[in-house]
């Protein structure tokens, strides 16, 4: 199977500079509704990601960086359920963001058109339960109230700062 080009030469980098003594940095900016993101994640999750465990496991830390694209409107929800899975069990991030990704047309834009946030967030809390995260967890999470709280109609949600964080880290 061939590399994407950027990811071939990260991992010929790898290979190249990471002797016994050393530890090397990988890092993968993703977006859960980027067709572009879905590949890259699906070559790096089934056939990178093996070589890495069975061969540089020990030097090489493998960073998933969310990136939220705005222009995408579940993008957001997409990863504060990312955000979420990671509050909840973090040892379930990857194999969340692989099932996320086999999912990833039912949170394209005509996909949520007409549906609300809390709904989407139904069904990503859903994805999260088939690999072992707890679905009620995940919607305690990331549901919005309707309830009106100290006079407050932009609340978020209990990952919103999570994200904020994301997004600010980047810049």
């Amino acid at each position: 199977m061939a590399y994407p080009r950027t990811m071939y030469v990260n991992l010929i980098l790898i290979m190249l500079f990471c002797t016994p003594m050393t530890n090397a940095l990988m890092i993968e900016d993703l977006d859960y509704v980027c067709p572009y993101s879905a590949k890259l994640f699906s070559t790096f999750y089934t056939s990178v990601r093996p070589i890495i465990l069975q061969n540089y496991q020990s030097r090489l830390q493998v960073v998933f960086r969310q990136h939220v694209q705005p222009w995408h409107p579940s993008s957001t929800l997409t990863h504060e359920a990312g955000a979420a899975v990671l509050k909840i069990a973090p040892d379930k991030f990857w194999e969340f963001s692989a099932a996320l990704f086999s999912h990833q047309e039912e949170f394209f834009d005509v996909s949520v058109v007409n549906e609300t946030r809390n709904k989407t967030y139904q069904r990503l809390a859903k994805i999260a339960a088939t690999v072992g995260v707890d679905e009620h967890e995940m919607l305690e999470l990331l549901n919005i109230s309707e309830v009106i709280a100290d006079g407050q109609l932009n609340t978020g949600n209990k990952v919103t700062n999570d994200i904020k964080l994301m997004v600010k880290v980047r810049h």
